[in-house]
């Protein structure tokens, strides 16, 4: 899974959001899910829909502004990649070029660790348990 944290108007996330799309290209649905939650405080759902509309993506949308802080979010786009077993395998301040982020994604689904700085590999426990439902979910 794609973890991204996101705002609306971060210039920066508004170029991930396509590029995620290419990654996703490459791996069945079964094996790749994304999910993308404003985290900008002030943003309704409405916005995010709008950020949805211009910029594309075809998987769940969400605001949560509270998630981003309990992930040690401090910069926006921050990427997190997510193993089967709940683990962050992968964490990252900032864009993360589509072919890396394919190579990330591919090395987590085979089993094997993201190579590449430490810094960006995942310390933490299993990642915290968010309720999106569908009308909080913008997609």
């Amino acid at each position: 899974m794609i973890l991204d944290f996101f705002t609306s108007g971060c210039h920066v996330c508004k170029n991930t959001t396509p590029e995620f799309a290419q990654v996703r290209d490459n791996f069945s649905r079964e094996n790749l899910a994304i999910l993308s939650i404003a985290s900008d405080p002030g943003a309704s759902m409405e916005n995010v829909r709008s950020f949805k509309s211009e910029y594309g993506g075809d998987w769940l949308f969400a605001r949560a502004p509270d998630v981003a802080g309990k992930y040690g979010v401090e910069a926006y786009p921050t990427i997190f990649v997510v193993d089967s077993k709940g683990q962050i395998a992968f964490a990252n301040k900032g864009a993360v070029p589509p072919r890396i982020l394919n190579k990330i994604v591919k090395d987590v689904l085979s089993g094997d660790s993201p190579k590449g700085p430490s810094e960006n590999r995942g310390t933490a426990g299993p990642i915290l348990k968010v309720d999106v439902r569908p009308e909080s979910g913008g997609g």
